[in-house]
């Protein structure tokens, strides 16, 4: 079944008019922005860490005045990480974990080319994974090798005839025991 056509659809000027609910709030006071210019705004670059949209350190007096929607604020007296909504600044986290997020936005790269490898892992080699598959392939040979030796056919239908036989035997006596016992 295929479906043709077209649908028309009114896009939005504004995320607002989509009136999404969110717990009892509509998505424009939710300090997501409202037209598509905010979006683009909020991903330009706000510092020189080299990495666009982190946020700006300082002592919590010195804090700007909100008014620019979804910038961070990493106070370094008192620990906190706030979100500017437009209208007023908003804690995010505090303590241990604001630290860590701050500490991430210093060791930003400004380009990977200045990236060594003892700063991240070493290559896997293709010579590494080729001995490895190698090793893989004649360890489930060994195992295989040694799974027919124990399941052959002669001895597959010896062990089945001696179960076999065993069942009839117990099935045999319990017939007989309940044979008797009605009697």
């Amino acid at each position: 079944m295929s479906i043709t056509g077209t649908v028309p659809v009114k896009v939005p000027e504004k995320l607002s008019e989509l009136e999404l609910d969110a717990g009892g709030k509509r998505i424009d006071n939710l300090g997501l922005g409202d037209t598509p210019d905010d979006a683009m705004r909020r991903s330009e670059k706000t510092g020189d860490y080299g990495v666009y949209g982190l946020t700006q350190t300082g002592l919590a007096a010195d804090r700007p005045a909100p008014g620019i929607v979804d910038r961070f604020y990493f106070s370094t007296d008192t620990l906190v990480v706030e979100r500017d909504t437009g209208v007023a600044w908003v804690e995010v986290v505090r303590g241990e974990m604001a630290i860590r997020l701050a500490q991430l936005a210093e060791r930003a790269h400004g380009s990977l080319t200045d990236i060594t490898p003892d700063q991240h892992h070493v290559k896997y080699t293709d010579a590494e994974a080729q001995a490895q598959a190698a090793a893989l392939i004649i360890i489930h040979a060994a195992v295989a090798a040694a799974h027919h030796a124990a399941n052959n056919a002669a001895n597959c239908k010896a062990l089945a005839a001696v179960d076999l036989k065993t069942w009839l035997a117990a099935v045999g006596a319990n017939l007989e025991r309940t044979s008797r016992a009605e009697a």
